[in-house]
């Protein structure tokens, strides 16, 4: 995904690449406002640096005053990605990132930059991963009502990896594989729990099969590219929309690849009846 889009009447998670708990709020009238792109994914050495940059646009009819904050990233076991305190987290890149500008005005459908440098640390080590939080809020829409302030604004999350290269560190294994029924002829689901043990942000995708003398069942697994935060694990949801045909136990094998030539293989039986 390329753009992001938020509409100043909406508040809801958005999906993008894993979950991003990306929040808006209006009281009086909708604004829109994009990111472009949404995220930007680096890798660098130890001690290098490098400059980026990405686009912030109103278009409403009013200018916007925005404001730029760097935030850690957090994830929830729902895959939820949320800005969290900077250095709380073992994967911190916030002290990495620093804006070139923290606060300025863009005008209606003029595209204003917002640039950043990434410093890596000379012994930084894996992944590092945060937020640049774009809060936005036109410059005519804050009036009062009552005795109360009204003021529409938008929190937009762009996303920073960096992968300092030549230390990552690849390790994962599969915790648990289990489906949700055990009917015969019944819709299913089989879920997937995978763990990273590694330094760095992973995306395993891969293929289930499921067979029983000649009836067979093949699944895509995590088909979204959804990825899992060092130290943490993840369920993957794979559906079966029409069920297994025969009562027995049904041999599965999972193969799964999670970064280069690093895969995860697993094999055993699910019963059914």
């Amino acid at each position: 995904m390329s753009l992001k889009k938020i509409l100043g009447r909406c508040k809801k998670p958005l999906a993008l690449g894993f979950m991003i708990l990306a929040g808006c709020v209006s009281l009086a009238s909708a604004f829109q406002v994009t990111l472009a792109p949404s995220r930007e994914e680096i890798v660098l050495k130890p001690g290098a640096s490098r400059r980026a940059k990405f686009y912030v646009t109103g278009m409403g009819n009013s200018p916007l005053q925005v404001k730029i904050k760097v935030m850690d990233l957090d994830q929830t076991p729902a895959g939820i990605a949320v800005p969290v305190t900077p250095g709380s987290t073992a994967w911190s890149a916030a002290s990495w990132i620093k804006p070139i500008r923290e606060k300025f005005t863009s005008f209606p459908g003029r595209p204003s930059a917002v640039g950043y440098d990434v410093e890596v640390p000379a012994d930084a080590k894996g992944g590092g991963y945060a937020f640049i939080v774009v809060q936005c809020m036109p410059l005519s829409e804050s009036r009062k009502k009552g005795n109360l302030a009204v003021v529409n604004s938008a929190d937009l999350s762009y996303l920073v990896f960096v992968s300092v290269k030549g230390t990552e560190e690849y390790k994962a294994r599969i915790i648990d594989i289990k489906p949700t029924s055990d009917q015969v002829g019944q819709p299913f689901k089989i879920l997937c729990t995978v763990e990273n043990q590694g330094n760095v942000m992973i995306r395993p995708q891969g293929k289930l099969d499921l067979v029983s003398g000649e009836e067979k069942h093949s699944y895509l697994a995590n088909s979204r590219n959804m990825a899992i935060m060092p130290g943490k694990s993840r369920v993957f949801v794979i559906d079966d929309r029409e069920g297994v045909k025969e009562a027995g136990d049904y041999k599965f094998k999972l193969d799964l690849n999670y970064g280069g030539k690093n895969s995860l293989e697993a094999t055993g039986d699910l019963p059914f009846q």
